[in-house]
C-alpha cells in the first residue's frame, strides 16, 4: 500500500543519575532512515516500525562538564533553612570540614533572640544537621549589646572565640573597649580572655583572635599596656593566652626577649598553641629587618626562638601580612607585595607564597597549574593543618578558563600537585557574579568557606548581600597507569595498550611524562621502547600509551617491561608504574 510518511514519538521518563533535555522525539517511518540526536554520548533505541524495518532513535547523554562536582552549602541560613536577611561574613571552619562554620553575621532572621541590626553578632552552623547557634551570648544565654566578629574556631567545633564591643558578657567587662572572648557552646560557658595573669582586663582595644585546635588556647593583637609588664606602650602587640591556668605571654617579642618596637597584628596559632605567626613592622624582632613594612614572623613560645619568614629562599628580607600557620608551625603562608621573593614575581601585585620555616624554602602560590604567574593580585591565604593546600582570594584573570574577569574570586591550590581550583562557582559550576573572599580552609583541607555577593551560587540567595558559603572539595586529581597483557606474535609486532586514567576531568590540561623500562624483557629485542607526554585535554579522563611488542620464534618463559609515570603537571600519581606482560605463542 502506498502512504503518506507517517511519524511516531519516543518518550523519555523517569531519568536516573540524570534530567531529561528532551522529553519527545520523532521519527518518520520512510523505509529506514535514521534521525540523529545532538552530539553526544549514544545509546540506540530500537524500535518495531513493521516486520521487516526497524526504526531508529539515538538518545545522547551530554559530554561531562567541567564543573565543580562537590557540594556548595549556603551556611548563613536559621535553623529552617531562611536565608539572612543581611550581611553575614569572615567565615572559619572546624578541623574536619563537615561539622561547623562560624561567621559574624547583621542578621535579624537567624535566631529569635538576635532581632538588633545595628549590631553584630557570632553565630556557629551546624553543617550536619543545619542547626545554627547564637555564641556571642553571656553565661546564661543573654546576647551580646554590641558587635562582636573575627570568630575563630577549634578543631571540633565546640569553642569558638571572637571579639566583641559588648558590655554584658562578663561582670568585669563594662568597657566599650574591643575584647577576647572564649564561648563553649556545649556548656554555654564564656571567658573573657584578654586579661593579664591576676585576671585583669586589657585595658585597651584587643581583636584578632586565633584558636588553638583543643580551644585551651587563644592568641590575640592588643593596644592594652597592662598585660605585661614589659608593655606600657600604645604599640598593638601579640599575645597568647592559656585559658586552663590564666597564663599569658608577650609573643611579639625577639630572641632575646625585647619587645618588638612597632606594632604587630593578625596572629595565626598552630595546633598545640605554642608557636604563633604574626605580621609585624617592628624593626627590632630580627637584624635583618630594620624597615619599618610590614613582616611576617614565626615565634616559637617554647623556645623563645622567632623566625624572620618573610624573605627568599637565599634569606634576603621582603615583605608579608596576614600569615596563616600549619598546624606544627612550620609551614606559613602570607600575602605579599614584595619583588625579591621569587624570580618569578618582579612585579608590584600582592601574591601568596608559603614559607619553610625549617629550611628557608619558599613557593610562590598564586600561579596556574600551568605554573603562569597571576596577572591579578591575590590576598588573605588560609593553610591546611599539613601545609600543603592553600586557599586564597584572587582578582587574576589567568588561574581559570573560567574566570576571565578581575572580580575576587576563591581559589585553592594544591602545592604538590599544582592543581587549581576555582572554588566560588555553584553546584553546576558556573562562576559567581559578584565577588568572593574571605576564604578559610578546614584544617584537614577538605572544605573552605567564603564570603560571596554573588546572585547565583545558591537559588536561595538572588540579593546581592554578602553570604557563607562552605564547599566540600573535590579530592585532587591523580593518575594512573593499568598493566597489560598481551601475546607475542611470530613475526612483526603487536600492540601493547596501556590505558592511563585522570581521575577526574579538569577544566584545564593535566599532562604527566612517561617512559618505558626494561624488565626481564629487554628492548628493542622484545619491545620497542617509548618516552613521551600523555595530555589531558580538558574534560578527558582516558588516554593511552602504545608500545609495541615484537614477535619470534623462540620458546621462552613470560617476560615484563614497565611504563613509568613521572613529573606530572595538575596532578599527582597514584600509580605510576604500568606492567607489561609478554605471553609467548610458541
Amino acid at each position: 500500500m502506498i502512504e503518506l510518511d507517517e511519524t511516531f514519538a519516543v518518550r523519555l521518563s523517569e531519568p536516573v543519575a540524570a534530567t531529561i533535555a528532551d522529553v519527545r522525539r520523532s521519527s518518520s517511518i520512510d523505509g529506514g532512515s535514521m534521525m540523529r540526536a545532538a552530539a553526544g554520548r549514544w545509546r540506540r533505541l530500537g524500535v518495531a516500525a513493521t516486520a521487516s524495518t526497524m526504526a531508529a532513535c539515538l538518545v545522547a547523554l551530554a559530554p561531562p562538564v567541567s564543573a565543580a562536582t562537590d557540594d556548595l552549602v549556603l551556611a548563613s541560613t536559621s535553623d529552617t533553612g531562611i536565608k539572612g536577611d543581611r550581611g553575614s561574613f569572615a567565615p572559619v571552619l572546624s578541623a574536619d570540614g563537615g561539622t561547623a562554620a562560624a561567621f559574624a553575621s547583621d542578621a535579624t532572621n537567624l535566631d529569635p533572640a538576635d532581632t538588633d541590626p545595628f549590631t553584630t553578632d557570632i553565630y556557629v552552623k551546624d553543617l550536619a544537621n543545619g542547626n545554627i547557634a547564637l555564641a556571642s551570648t553571656s553565661d546564661t544565654g543573654t546576647k551580646g549589646n554590641g558587635t562582636s566578629l573575627n570568630p575563630s574556631l577549634s578543631a571540633d567545633g565546640i569553642t569558638v572565640a571572637f571579639q566583641s564591643f559588648a558590655t554584658n558578657l562578663d561582670p568585669a567587662d563594662r568597657s566599650r573597649s574591643s575584647d577576647i572572648y572564649v564561648k563553649d557552646l556545649a556548656s554555654g560557658n564564656i571567658v573573657l580572655a584578654s586579661t593579664s595573669d591576676t585576671g585583669t582586663k586589657g585595658n585597651g582595644t584587643n581583636f584578632n583572635p586565633s584558636l588553638s585546635a583543643d580551644g585551651t588556647t587563644v592568641a590575640f593583637a592588643s593596644q592594652a599596656t597592662n598585660l605585661d609588664p614589659a608593655d606600657t606602650d600604645a604599640n598593638i602587640d601579640v599575645y597568647v593566652k592559656h585559658l586552663s591556668s590564666g597564663e599569658i605571654v608577650l609573643a611579639s617579642t625577639s630572641d632575646t626577649g625585647i619587645k618588638g618596637n612597632g606594632s604587630s597584628f593578625n596572629p595565626s596559632l598552630s595546633a598545640d598553641g605554642s608557636t604563633v605567626a604574626f605580621d609585624s613592622l617592628a624593626t627590632n624582632l630580627d637584624p635583618a629587618d630594620s624597615e619599618s613594612f610590614f613582616d611576617v614572623y614565626v615565634k616559637d613560645l617554647v623556645s623563645a626562638d622567632i623566625v624572620l619568614a618573610s624573605t627568599s629562599d637565599a634569606g634576603v628580607k621582603g615583605q608579608g601580612s596576614l600569615p596563616s600557620l600549619s598546624a606544627d608551625g612550620t609551614m606559613v603562608a602570607f600575602q605579599s607585595n614584595a619583588t625579591n621573593l621569587d624570580p618569578a614575581d618582579s612585579d608590584p601585585l600582592f601574591d601568596i607564597y608559603v614559607k619553610n620555616v625549617r629550611s628557608g624554602d619558599i613557593v610562590l602560590v598564586s600561579t596556574s597549574a600551568a605554573g603562569a604567574k597571576t596577572n591579578g593580585s591575590s590576598f588573605a591565604p588560609s593553610l591546611a593543618a599539613d601545609g600543603t593546600t592553600v586557599a586564597f582570594d584572587s582578582q587574576a584573570t589567568n588561574l581559570d578558563p573560567h574566570d576571565p574577569d578581575p572580580i575576587s574570586d576563591v581559589y585553592v591550590k594544591e602545592l604538590t600537585s599544582g592543581h587549581v581550583v576555582l572554588a566560588s562557582t555553584s553546584d553546576t559550576g558556573a562562576k559567581g557574579n559578584g565577588i568572593s573572599f574571605d576564604a578559610a580552609l578546614s584544617r584537614d583541607g577538605s572544605a573552605v568557606t567564603f564570603t560571596s555577593q554573588a546572585t547565583n551560587l545558591d537559588p536561595a540567595d538572588s540579593d546581592p548581600l554578602a553570604d557563607v558559603y562552605v564547599r566540600t572539595r573535590v579530592p585532587p586529581l591523580t593518575v594512573s597507569i593499568r598493566d597489560r597483557t598481551v601475546t607475542e606474535g611470530d613475526t612483526g609486532t603487536r600492540n601493547a595498550v596501556f590505558v592511563v586514567t585522570l581521575s577526574a576531568a579538569s577544566s584545564t590540561p593535566v599532562t604527566v611524562r612517561f617512559a618505558t623500562a626494561d624488565g626481564t624483557a629487554t628492548a628493542p629485542t622484545d619491545y620497542r621502547s617509548q618516552s613521551g607526554t600523555v595530555t589531558f585535554a580538558p574534560d578527558q579522563t582516558r588516554r593511552v600509551i602504545v608500545v609495541a611488542v615484537a614477535g619470534d620464534r623462540v620458546t621462552e618463559p613470560t617476560e615484563t617491561f614497565a611504563v613509568r609515570m613521572f613529573t606530572p603537571s595538575g596532578a599527582t600519581i597514584s600509580d605510576g608504574r604500568g606492567v607489561g606482560r609478554i605471553l609467548d605463542n610458541d
